[in-house]
Order: structure tokens, then sequence, then C-alpha cells
């Protein structure tokens, strides 16, 4: 598998503050690239507060997607719709945390770290 670590540079402090932040993802080897952002902070994040969020999705597989799902606690509450490699969405989504999961028609896979809402967040 593979750790995709988002730091604002290559420097080991950036690398260690994203890993801290959990600004991270993985994949089951291949390079699936993901975005994903609640309200518009990116995956990791901690948000105050309760009720429905903009949910961005964007994910660039290295074949054709099979599934591209928004998970929260009670499993997977939206799918996105793939176009071959290629999936983007922005929903509205209510949850204690959110997290993206992306399957390749390759059996490939990506997860990315969640985002917690509310005052039960997991800091």
């Amino acid at each position: 598998g593979l750790a995709v670590v988002q730091a604002k540079s290559r420097t080991r402090e950036a690398i260690l503050e994203a890993l801290r932040s959990r600004r991270c993802y993985a994949t089951s080897g291949v390079k699936i690239l993901l975005d994903f952002r609640v309200d518009g902070h990116p995956m990791g994040s901690a948000i105050e507060g309760e009720g429905e969020r903009k949910v961005h999705v964007r994910v660039l597989g290295t074949t054709d997607l099979k599934t591209v799902e928004v998970v929260g606690p009670e499993g997977a509450l939206h799918e996105v719709a793939a176009d071959g490699p290629r999936a983007e969405a922005e929903i509205d989504l209510e949850a204690a945390y959110l997290y993206l999961r992306v399957r390749q028609q390759d059996g490939e896979m990506a997860w990315s770290s969640p985002v917690f809402m509310g005052d039960k967040r997991t800091p």
C-alpha cells in the first residue's frame, strides 16, 4: 500500500505537521488522487458545530472507478457517480464524521482520513 501526505512542502517539518493534522490518505498500492473536503476543510479536520455540511469529492483513479462512496457512522451515505477514472461532486450530508472510500474496477482502493464534526469529534 501507499500513504499519501498532503504537506505544504517537502520538508520534514511540513510532512510531520500534515501527518499530525491527518491530511493524508491510503491506497492499496496505486497512485489514486483524492481531494476530500467538508465545508472547505481538508481531510483530517475537526469542525465545530452540527448540521448539514457541503461535501466536496474529487477523485482521479489509475483506471476506471467502480465505487466512490462518502462513508459515515452508519456506513455508505452517498455514492458519487464515476466517469471512467474520474469522479467529482458536491453534496450536502450530516454525520458525526465522514470519509471517502474508493474502489477501482481492478480492485485497487483508496481511503481518506475522516473529517470529524460536532462536539464528539476525535481531535
